[in-house]
């Protein structure tokens, strides 16, 4: 087991970034990070096949679930969580693009409704 611990840019996930971009720029730009790091780490130890679970704490929820919803095809996906997620910086088709391909997604300790309205 090898766990990657990913920080923000700039180490602030608040509403503006020091350098003036958005939560949600904030987002999809770790969330790149994420689906790097992670390609180069199966590429590095010479398994393709190796099986990835994502976990995600707050804003870090949305950042694994864009990122695990990126890497659909080019990753073996093998689950999806997520903790206090800020459910609302996810794009609508990410989780159900996870579901949809079979990849297991908790959410836990969500806000009541806002995943059950974004998962068809």
């Amino acid at each position: 087991i090898s766990v990657l611990l990913l920080h923000y840019p700039n180490g602030c996930p608040d509403a503006l970034q020091p350098d003036g971009t958005s939560t949600k720029e904030s987002v999809a730009r770790t969330a790149e990070h994420l689906k790097a790091l992670a390609c180069w780490y199966v590429e590095s130890v010479q398994l393709p096949a190796l099986p990835v679970a994502f976990v995600g704490w707050s804003m870090g929820g949305p950042v694994v679930i864009e990122a695990a919803a990126g890497l659909l095809g080019q990753l073996k996906i093998a689950s999806v969580a997520t903790i206090a997620a800020k459910f609302l910086l996810v794009h609508e088709e990410s989780p159900n693009k996870l579901v949809h391909a079979g990849v297991p997604l908790l959410l836990m300790h969500n806000s009541p409704g806002l995943a059950s309205e974004r998962l068809a």
